[in-house]
């Protein structure tokens, strides 16, 4: 390798190790159960979840991806953290993610979920848990967490469909 070559990659790991914008900007992220390792900015997170969430009427964003017709029950298991409002924004979502980070990257079966209520003509976002639908019991351990931390629902990611709960 030559010399200029060196000084190059150098200069380059250093601009990326302390470049402050790059520190707030990008998220390290792993797909939950293909084990590649991807990075995906702030920026490119929260617009896939802005999209999805105005196609759809609400997105499960996981590991650097978003989660489509998969195996999984989706419970909000962090009330506290819920976030109710009347015009979702790139901001909004950059700003959910980035103060949940820590969180979302201590356990991989965490998601991001937003859900469109008709009722209140409000998007939600929450920190959701991902249940394997392929598990024994996996609908029972889904409504029990829900029941758990006082949810109306939960959310069948592979059948598209909100299952309401009896006697919350």
């Amino acid at each position: 390798m030559t010399y200029t070559k060196r000084i190059s990659i150098l200069f380059i790991l250093l601009f990326w190790t302390f470049s402050p914008f790059v520190a707030y900007s990008q998220v390290m992220c792993a797909h939950v159960f293909a084990g590649a390792p991807v990075s995906i900015s702030l920026e490119q997170a929260a617009q896939s979840i802005l999209e999805a969430t105005k196609a759809y009427q609400g997105s499960t964003f996981n590991q650097g991806r978003l989660l489509g017709k998969e195996d999984y029950y989706v419970v909000s298991i962090f009330p506290e953290l819920e976030v109710q409002t009347r015009q979702l924004s790139l901001l909004t979502i950059a700003r959910y993610l980035k103060d949940n980070k820590a969180l979302l990257d201590s356990d991989k079966s965490l998601a991001v979920g937003t859900w469109y209520d008709q009722k209140s003509q409000s998007v939600f976002l929450d920190v959701v848990k991902l249940v394997d639908a392929r598990l024994p019991n996996a609908q029972r351990i889904t409504e029990d967490l829900a029941r758990r931390y006082q949810q109306l629902a939960y959310f069948d990611l592979k059948k598209s469909e909100e299952i309401r709960l009896d006697n919350p």
